[in-house]
């Protein structure tokens, strides 16, 4: 720090000899000698076009050939000469003169005004002034150095260009000539270099070439001093033509830096991404246009070519202000003021003043075109009145017509509303919703930023979904408490100087809202109180405050979106629901589908196993009780097995439809007892009791005997599986209302009432019992063999002391 203090401090105490330098050279330049004519160039001729003293009757196209001796050939080397006498001098002039050569003298007048003295004062201290604020607001940005010092150069091409060779205040004449050439050599430079430093820092990879070009300029420069000097010293024809070649080189090496700068400075914005590099590099290019591209184009170029400028040094001098306010604003704060509303602004309204501008000289040409010359007065002052008159309410009329068409200043609320909300409804996702909000609200209110928050319920924060201009807020949240849900905050909020004084908004979180630099938040939230996001909007382009009709206009949209979001989110709610029951179905059918492969596989080698272990027993006469014991354990298990896989199989046909039954006569009762017998190994390994009420009653239904045995065994199994004490089952059968019935009743756990309904679902499992064995498909298969016999199924089930499974078929009588 103390470093760069000292080094401020020696910079500082450069300008301030540069400082006297230029105050020396706006005396000497303010006592600068011209001839009293006027003089044009054509090739290499100088002629006089007129005169300012009737003392001269030179006529036009008089070719000048000499002054004071010195030929001349171009309308510098006449001020170069001249420059070397005072205002009042006598000087000779050889002219050619209606065809002969004659020898005259000529008396030297003032070469600027007084009012372009002051000009240049002016501008020479906007510059040094904004060259010393920079440097003490930014005294480690080496693009703020770079900048004073192409000011501080910009003041010396002003101050110390050719002036009168006789005056030294303060400082020597021919002294400060070199500040003046080494400066007019580097600062279109300095320019080209701040291109390269300026927003960020891209200097070390030219660094070479960068001191290079330093060291040539500075050369050059230097070269063109002593050429001056020696001119001055020893005024000839060859030291004034050297000089004036040097000079050109100069000349010529700021126009192509210049040009190279605004060049690299496009490229540079080209490619740059950040929005506030992209709006620093506008302020800059501005600067360029308006000021050192201006001077190279219309002042340096036209003198290097026909030795004339296209404009006067006074208006030049003007363009030239542009650079310090410009550069200024975006080395210290670019965001000041809105670049692109400047810019967008001026072009149009510097088109709309030109056109009116027409219209006026047009329309007062033809009033006076059409009257008496003795009247043309009377009549110009009469017209420029009426045109006064009718200028400002049609220049208003335009601005308007301006500002709704750049700007949206002003729209058709109805009609804007209407669109909005029409197109709002047409959504089904939630962030193309959010981008068509930000662009349409920002095409009717041109807005400097606007962006679009969701809000997260699970975490309960904003997140910033979609955007323009409110890149800082990216991968940002907010986290939004419960109670500030309820806040007065939650209906639209707005920063107090933004909005018109009739506008019904909350003034609260002001604070926030100025930190964030958002000018409006409008909610986003339903009429039951859920927040589903808000919009956040910064200022308007146009300057203006929100009106009542943005804010109504804001707040019907914030209701239509709502209503919008919450139909998106039920919407994809069943759309997740109706994928999840589709993605179960799917696991449930590939489930199936596996099962139903596997089971295939199993049947056979459970078949081959119950037609050895029957075949041993029926030829084997010579068993062990334990081997015979064995024998029948196996071939029990092998039917207890092949009564699963059969499970399995027949569900899998009445999953596909295809499950066939073949009907025939027969009798429930017989079929029970067989049913019971093929058991009887079961209930002996599982040690239960079977009590078989099996009355002689009408027992003839008409049903696929193999189904209703499938359907008896699979309840039977059931009442095996949850008894685990009271191993006690009664089987019985009797009529009922013109039905058979079979009731099997245990005294087992029994099953939860919030669970009977759901027991006949395939794969459904007690949650009380999971543990226990078995496919979950048998009940199921039941209820769908009873169905298909026209038959019912009741249960009757109390936790703990047992289920009652009551299946009717109705009768047939014979």
């Amino acid at each position: 720090m103390k470093e760069a203090f000292i080094n401020l401090k020696i910079i500082f105490g450069i300008d301030l000899i540069l400082f006297f330098f230029c105050l020396s050279g706006i005396v000497q330049i303010s006592e600068k000698a011209k001839l009293p004519f006027e003089i044009s160039q054509s090739d290499n001729h100088i002629f006089i076009t007129s005169s300012r003293n009737n003392h001269y009757n030179f006529l036009n196209k008089t070719e000048l050939i000499s002054v004071d001796g010195l030929p001349v050939t171009s309308t510098e080397s006449v001020e170069l000469i001249t420059d070397l006498k005072n205002i009042g001098d006598k000087i000779q002039l050889r002219v050619i003169f209606d065809g002969k050569s004659e020898l005259t003298e000529a008396v030297l007048t003032s070469f600027y005004s007084n009012w372009y003295i002051a000009e240049i004062s002016f501008v020479s201290l906007l510059f040094f002034i904004t060259a010393v604020f920079l440097l003490l607001r930014k005294p480690k940005e080496k693009s703020a150095h770079i900048f004073h010092w192409a000011c501080i150069g910009i003041v010396c091409i002003i101050d110390l260009t050719w002036g009168n060779n006789n005056v030294d205040i303060i400082i020597p004449y021919s002294l400060s000539r070199f500040p003046f050439h080494i400066f007019y050599a580097l600062t279109p430079f300095l320019f080209l270099h701040f291109t390269f430093v300026f927003p960020k820092d891209d200097s070390d990879k030219y660094k070479l070439f960068l001191r290079i070009v330093y060291v040539i300029a500075f050369a050059i420069g230097f070269a063109a001093y002593i050429n001056y000097n020696s001119f001055t010293q020893s005024p000839d024809e060859k030291s004034l033509n050297r000089y004036l070649d040097f000079f050109n080189i100069i000349r010529l090496m700021l126009i192509v830096f210049v040009l190279l700068a605004v060049s690299n400075f496009i490229l540079r914005f080209i490619r740059e991404k950040e929005i506030s590099s992209r709006k620093k590099l506008k302020w800059v290019l501005l600067g360029f246009v308006i000021g050192p591209l201006c001077f190279a184009l219309l002042w340096a170029l036209p003198i290097l070519i026909w030795n004339e400028s296209l404009i006067s040094e006074e208006l030049i001098l003007l363009f030239i202000c542009a650079v310090p306010i410009t550069f200024a604003v975006a080395i210290v704060k670019y965001h000041l003021f809105d670049i692109d509303y400047i810019l967008n602004r001026s072009i149009v309204y510097l088109i709309v003043i030109a056109i009116l501008t027409i219209l006026y000289i047009s329309f007062l040409s033809l009033i006076v075109s059409n009257v008496s010359t003795q009247s043309t007065g009377i009549f110009s002052v009469i017209s420029a009145v009426v045109i006064a008159i009718i200028f400002q309410p049609l220049k208003n009329k335009v601005q308007l017509y301006v500002d709704k068409k750049f700007f949206r200043v002003n729209y058709d609320f109805k009609r804007a509303l209407n669109t909005l909300l029409s197109s709002i409804q047409n959504f089904y996702q939630i962030k193309p919703l959010a981008d068509y909000l930000i662009d349409e609200i920002d095409k009717l209110m041109p807005l400097e930023k606007i962006g679009y928050c969701e809000y997260e319920k699970n975490s309960k924060k904003l997140k910033l979904i979609g955007s323009k201009n409110f890149n800082y807020l990216d991968n940002k949240s907010l986290f939004i408490k419960d109670e500030t849900l309820r806040k007065e905050f939650f209906r639209i909020a707005a920063d107090q100087k933004c909005v018109e004084p009739e506008a019904v908004v909350s003034f609260i979180h002001q604070k926030t809202l100025l930190r964030w630099n958002i000018s409006v938040v409008v909610p986003i939230i339903s009429p039951k109180g859920s927040l589903f996001g808000v919009l956040i909007i910064g200022k308007k382009k146009s300057g203006t405050k929100y009106s009542v009709e943005d804010i109504e206009l804001l707040k019907a949209v914030a209701i239509q979106t709502a209503a919008s979001v919450e139909r998106i989110k039920l919407q994809e709610e069943i759309i997740s629901e109706k994928l999840e029951a589709e993605k179960q179905i799917e696991l449930n059918r590939q489930k199936s589908l596996f099962v139903s492969s596997v089971s295939h596989d199993l049947k056979t080698p459970i078949t081959s196993i119950k037609l050895f272990a029957e075949k041993i027993l029926e030829e084997e006469k010579n068993l062990s009780d334990k081997a015979f014991r064995n024998l029948k354990i196996i071939n029990g298990e092998s039917d207890r097995l092949t009564r699963l896989v059969n499970n399995i199989l027949d569900y899998s046909k009445i999953e596909k439809g295809i499950q066939e039954y073949h009907f025939k006569k027969v009798s429930l009762n017989e079929i029970t007892d067989k049913v019971i017998s093929s058991m009887e190994y079961i209930f002996k390994i599982n040690q239960f009791t079977i009590q078989k009420e099996i009355e002689a009653v009408a027992d003839t239904i008409k049903a696929d005997e193999d189904a209703i045995i499938e359907a008896i065994e699979n309840v039977i199994s059931n009442s095996l599986k949850f008894s685990d004490k009271n191993k006690t089952i009664i089987i019985k059968t009797y009529n009922h209302n013109g039905f058979v019935c079979l009731k099997i009743s245990d005294f087992g756990k029994g099953i939860n009432q919030q669970e009977l309904g759901k027991i006949f679902e395939p794969y459904y499992r007690s949650q009380s019992y999971s543990a226990t064995e078995g496919t979950g498909l048998g009940l199921a298969i039941v209820k769908h063999i009873v169905d298909a016999h026209f038959g019912k199924i009741e249960i009757k089930s109390k936790l703990n002391k047992g289920t009652d499974f009551e299946i009717s078929f109705p009768l047939i009588h014979d």
